[in-house]
């Protein structure tokens, strides 16, 4: 049988441990969750923009310098949209 305060923590934190260590683990999860769902989105964006620059003839082209982006880069990653040398620039 539970504890009152059992069942008030547990309302309090549904889905959550009663064990600090468990209240963590699941803060973790949730937070690492969120942060790949967000990841996902975001390479999901980068993809129809690659598909957009297909249909505009422009995939493949770096949009800083407007050059061919090398083949591997592309096999590599496909919705690149600057070449290595644009993006070496960007980063640093």
């Amino acid at each position: 049988m539970k504890s009152r305060y059992q069942v008030t923590a547990s309302s309090h934190n549904p889905g959550l441990g009663n064990h600090m260590a468990d209240d963590g683990t699941e803060a973790f999860e949730q937070a690492k969750a969120l942060a790949l769902n967000e990841q996902r989105k975001r390479t999901l964006n980068e993809i129809e923009r690659a598909l957009a620059r297909m249909d505009a003839d422009t995939y493949g082209y770096c949009e800083r310098c407007g050059e061919a982006i090398d083949f591997a880069r592309l096999k590599a990653l496909p919705y690149a949209t600057l070449c290595i040398r644009c993006q070496t620039f960007v980063e640093h």
